[in-house]
């Protein structure tokens, strides 16, 4: 079996989140599952999962479901069960040390003080690629939790659109998954 990629969404779960800042790896996410015409999502390994193949290859598109700060446990339940190449996961995630509508990719590196990737480092390492979304910064900095878990004030459709773009440009290369910063 030839192993899937995956590209995972974090966010936090419930109708007060639904369209904050934290939650911009779940918007992308439902964006790509609309444009792409995934099958419904449904529930598995304590997130919500949708998959397809694209060119012979199986692409999986995962929602951890528990709180942000515990997203490794669902992603590391999904690779057990799936046996992915950490090569061939993406986790797109907000990023406060971005201006709005930044998008950067890289493989591995530090958390940068992100609750959700520091708990996928500890179940899964970080030799994954991660996509940052640039969410902005807070004038204070001690209204960090609060600026990550409120509603964005600007439209950010034009900024959601590029990431699946650049998402949908990755996955539909017929060779081995890569993430370079150019497409992005």
């Amino acid at each position: 079996m030839i192993p899937p990629y995956v590209i995972a969404g974090l966010g936090n779960v419930g109708d007060q989140y639904e369209n904050t800042r934290h939650n911009i790896g779940f918007l992308i996410l439902n964006k790509l599952h609309s444009e792409m015409a995934f099958p419904s999502f449904s529930e598995k390994f304590s997130g919500m999962i949708s998959k397809m193949s694209i060119f012979g290859r199986s692409v999986i598109l995962f929602k951890p479901c528990l709180f942000m700060n515990r997203s490794g446990i669902p992603l590391a339940q999904l690779r057990s069960f799936y046996k992915y190449e950490m090569s061939n996961l993406l986790v797109i995630h907000d990023d406060i040390d971005l201006e709005l509508g930044v998008i950067k990719c890289k493989q591995g590196g530090s958390s940068g003080g992100h609750n959700g990737i520091k708990s996928v480092d500890e179940h899964l390492g970080n030799r994954y690629y991660r996509m940052r979304f640039g969410v902005g910064r807070p004038s204070l900095q001690s209204s960090v939790a609060n600026y990550v878990l409120s509603c964005f004030e600007v439209d950010i459709t034009v900024y959601i659109n590029r990431a699946v773009e650049g998402i949908q440009n990755i996955i539909s290369v017929e060779k081995e998954l890569e993430f370079p910063v150019g497409l992005l």
